[in-house]
């Protein structure tokens, strides 16, 4: 890439790659809750159709800035050899489905625009959602949810408050019910299921990988562009940031 001169000349090529980035979807939200945390909640996907289950092996991950998290991989022992098993890995059952979020109880504040809301005697943080979120789980809560579909033949006729306690291994997850409620909300064409468990896809279905080779390639052109300009090289910096910023979304699976 040829050198770029001053701050309009910096701003003109932000533009190029703020176009070439929003060319992807957004990103997969998903619900991870922590101990004493809770979100209200509508079943979307068919319990009885649609829900996604299969083995996954959970592999500990280290992130650019040394923070430990978990990344999914499906196992592959029934159609073949499995390099997770082969190295000793034990996979365990998930399944995913999308839920709609209404908000979720958070207990830290992470964002200046959560309002502080006491339950009980805790004081919490709620983030408004409002919005289709992928919740991936285990045997355990498989069963609850089963249960429940059991009882009434559906999941998707009520808002439930869903809430967990524990950590780890000693994790319970609770699912109470509301009265059951009309469902208004407009859901977009949401992803498949499976590609979203594996970090494959963003919300849009393209290729998460797409999107990080793309990404990569943009913070490669801005660091190798010489700046002049004061006001351009602060320029350059923060784009360099928000970049930065895209990179550690991958790393930002929560740690169980």
């Amino acid at each position: 890439m040829s050198m770029l001169t001053g701050l309009a000349a910096m701003r003109e090529r932000q533009s190029e790659i703020d176009e070439a980035v929003a060319g992807f979807g957004t990103f997969v939200p998903k619900l991870f809750l922590k101990d004493g945390e809770s979100a209200k909640v509508r079943f979307i996907t068919d319990f009885e159709t649609a829900v996604v289950s299969g083995d996954f092996h959970s592999m500990p991950q280290v992130s650019k800035t040394g923070r430990r998290w978990w990344k999914m991989f499906a196992c592959t022992k029934d159609s073949g050899a499995c390099e997770h098993c082969d190295a000793g890995n034990s996979p365990g059952f998930r399944f995913g489905m999308w839920l709609w979020v209404h908000y979720v109880l958070h207990t830290q504040q992470k964002d200046d625009g959560w309002e502080a809301v006491v339950v009980g005697q805790t004081t919490l943080f709620k983030e408004e959602v409002d919005g289709p979120m992928l919740f991936s789980q285990g045997w355990r809560v498989s069963c609850t949810l089963t249960a429940y579909f059991d009882k009434r033949g559906t999941l998707s006729d009520r808002d439930y408050d869903v809430s967990r306690k524990g950590k780890s291994q000693n994790t319970t997850y609770t699912f109470d019910p509301d009265d059951p409620s009309v469902f208004n909300e407009d859901i977009p064409e949401l992803p498949p299921i499976w590609g979203a468990m594996l970090d494959e896809v963003m919300m849009d279905g393209t290729s998460q990988a797409a999107f990080k080779t793309t990404v990569a390639a943009k913070k490669e052109e801005v660091a190798a562009a010489p700046v002049k300009a004061a006001a351009g090289i602060q320029d350059v910096n923060a784009l360099l940031a928000q970049l930065s910023s895209l990179d550690t979304f991958f790393d930002e699976e929560e740690e169980d």
